[in-house]
């Protein structure tokens, strides 16, 4: 029988990256807001059921010391972050800035302020309660590089690339409230490139669409099942594009992808623009 103590994927298992963590929080916070921290199936010190451990943080110090304790202490199965502020008065659910184990109430799409980011997440097929592995991995780089170029090519910017540690992730930062109509138009851009981009090995995930949805956290591990082959990886943001996404405004002209008028033969929208027309037309037919 092997010893698991002789193969690197158990000896050296991956560790959080503070610094990764720090420029990730750095990102998202840069316009300040509120945000939940979630780690889920968290082992606990002693016996027990795996647990979920969050909490709301509108400072980025005691956020990055908190997913670091939690990773060295409770090693979780994945530790996210919503991807988009809550309302600021969240920080009274508990105790602010810090996690609570075994949390039972965590933030749901109705507890946020408004969008910021739109996340696209390329998911190699594999079975589930598993981590990826290089093979997977580079099939979803293929979907997702040309997912940034067809986008490109409608007058989408430069998003933030990331590795979500079991996949790709691209972010795109928008400036939207949340309703409904946000919310569809986003889903409607996830329906159009999974029609579009998907192949055989990787799907663009199609319920990434609501405003509440959380996200790895950059810098961390990404541990599911223990097999050796597949020891989990870190996820990262792409450091060449960091600095050169964030001086972008916030908002942007973006595809049609969701809404093509053939007629006019347009291809390119402005999504603000969409939206005030929608909520205009709905406001005009009263109630």
């Amino acid at each position: 029988m092997t010893s698991n103590d002789s193969n690197p994927a158990f000896s050296n298992p991956p560790h959080a990256d503070r610094d990764e963590i720090r420029r990730t929080f750095d990102l998202f916070y840069r316009q300040g807001g509120v945000r939940e921290l979630r780690a889920l199936r968290c082992k606990p010190k002693g016996r027990g059921k795996p647990f979920t451990s969050a909490g709301c943080f509108d400072a980025v110090a005691p956020l990055v010391d908190e997913v670091m304790r939690l990773d060295r202490e409770h090693a979780p199965e994945g530790t996210y972050f919503t991807l988009n502020p809550l309302k600021p008065e969240l920080m009274a659910r508990a105790n602010p800035n810090r996690a609570t184990d075994y949390a039972e109430m965590t933030a749901a799409d109705g507890d946020v302020d408004h969008r910021e980011c739109i996340l696209i997440d390329f998911d190699p097929k594999r079975a589930r309660g598993i981590s990826a592995n290089d093979d997977e991995l580079a099939k979803a780089s293929e979907c997702m590089t040309a997912a940034r170029a067809l986008l490109g090519t409608y007058g989408w910017p430069e998003p933030v690339v990331c590795l979500s540690g079991n996949g790709y992730h691209l972010l795109y930062w928008v400036a939207l409230p949340n309703d409904d109509d946000a919310r569809e138009l986003v889903r409607r851009v996830l329906t159009k490139l999974q029609g579009s981009i998907a192949t055989e090995f990787v799907d663009v995930d199609q319920s990434v669409f609501n405003a509440g949805r959380i996200t790895k956290v950059y810098g961390t591990v990404a541990r599911k099942g223990a097999h050796m082959s597949r020891p989990g990886s870190i996820a990262q943001l792409n450091p060449t594009e960091f600095y050169q996404f964030v001086s972008r405004p916030i908002g942007f002209r973006g595809s049609d992808l969701a809404d093509r008028r053939r007629d006019t033969g347009r291809a390119m929208w402005d999504i603000h623009r969409f939206y005030r027309a929608k909520r205009a037309r709905r406001d005009n037919q009263g109630p």
